[in-house]
Parts: C-alpha cells; structure tokens; sequence
C-alpha cells in the first residue's frame, strides 16, 4: 500500500501541475475554504449544496480551460485503483488517513472515473 505521505505529495504535485492562475478560480477556491471553515455545522444540508455548487462550477471552470493530459489521467486512475483495491473507496481512504487533496487534484481523479467528496478537497 502506498504511503500516506507519498499519496499526498503525489496529489499534490499533479493537482499544482494542473492548477489554474487567475482570480476566478482564486475566488472559487477561496469560497469553497469559507464555507468549510465556517462555524455551521458540516452536515447542515444547505452548507453542503453551497459547497458542492461552488465545487462543481469551479471543477467547471478548470475542466474548460484545461486539455487534461491522458497520461496524467492514466496515472491518477491507476493511483486510485491500487487505493481502492487495498481500501475498497478513495473517499474511505482519504478520511481515514486525514488527507485533503487539492480541487485539480479531485477533477483529475473524476475525468479518471474516481469522484472525490467535497470534504476531501482542500
């Protein structure tokens, strides 16, 4: 099984490599951190709709500008299934190890067929 450390540094290098400049992401991202942080309870079913709305236009947004490169996408599939062969799901492994992955990282993970829960992304 794959470390916790080196599935978090691998997450992050491929979610840096595939990160977005600019403000609206910026601004998403930064959304998304407020609304997690807030003091409203993490199972209030409006806190996780505003969430999973802002996580879905931001996946959007970087989906749109960004030609994901298949290799890395091969990679990250094959990432997930040795996760999910020794875990049984990507989510369980990542609450269960306390690992938040980036939103580049997760929409790499979903184009790999892996859907990565909002509470799991940084």
């Amino acid at each position: 099984m794959i470390s916790n450390s080196d599935y978090k540094y691998i997450s992050d290098r491929i979610g840096l490599a595939q990160a977005q400049p600019g403000k609206a992401s910026a601004a998403l991202r930064k959304m998304i951190t407020n609304f997690v942080d807030n003091d409203v309870p993490a199972n209030n079913t409006l806190k996780l709709w505003l969430i999973n709305i802002v996580v879905r236009t931001y996946d959007t947004l970087v989906d749109s500008n960004v030609d994901l490169n298949p290799v890395i996408v091969s990679f990250v599939k094959a990432l997930q299934e040795h996760v999910v062969e020794r875990f049984g799901s990507v989510d369980d492994y990542l609450e269960s190890n306390q690992i938040l992955v980036s939103s580049g990282f997760a929409s790499i993970s979903s184009a790999a067929g892996y859907n990565i829960d909002v509470i799991n992304i940084e």
